[in-house]
């Protein structure tokens, strides 16, 4: 659903929202630690390859408690991950309040190519 540049709809959208149960395949970017939680910072990936990534989403990051630091923190850049947890309207914007996630993919590398030494 796009709806940059359409405040009331996106508004409406935000508060209906609000305490919702989710589970969200989100593409991992980074976590960081702030006081009592962790927050994993997250691109949503397109549902197919021939679509682009979901740009001007209202969700960007998922809070966790403190004790999920380990996991998170051994996530990779674009892993897709599964978060589950309760979207919260906070200061205009929704955040996930994650209670678990799942590595669904880890990111593929590609190879470089070998080759071959000369003698």
């Amino acid at each position: 659903m796009e709806l940059d540049g359409r405040y009331a709809e996106q508004e409406a959208f935000l508060k209906r929202a609000d305490r919702k149960r989710v589970r969200w395949k989100v593409s991992f970017l980074f976590p960081t630690s702030h006081n009592h939680e962790v927050v994993l910072q997250f691109d949503v990936p397109a549902e197919s390859h021939h679509e682009k990534p979901l740009i001007g989403s209202p969700v960007h990051w998922a809070n966790f408690p403190l004790s999920f630091r380990d996991r998170l923190y051994s996530l990779r850049r674009g892993d897709l991950v599964e978060i589950s947890g309760v979207l919260r309207f906070v200061e205009n914007t929704l955040v996930i309040a994650g209670d678990d996630f799942d590595v669904v993919t880890a990111p593929t590398l590609t190879p470089t190519p070998r080759t071959k030494k000369s003698r």
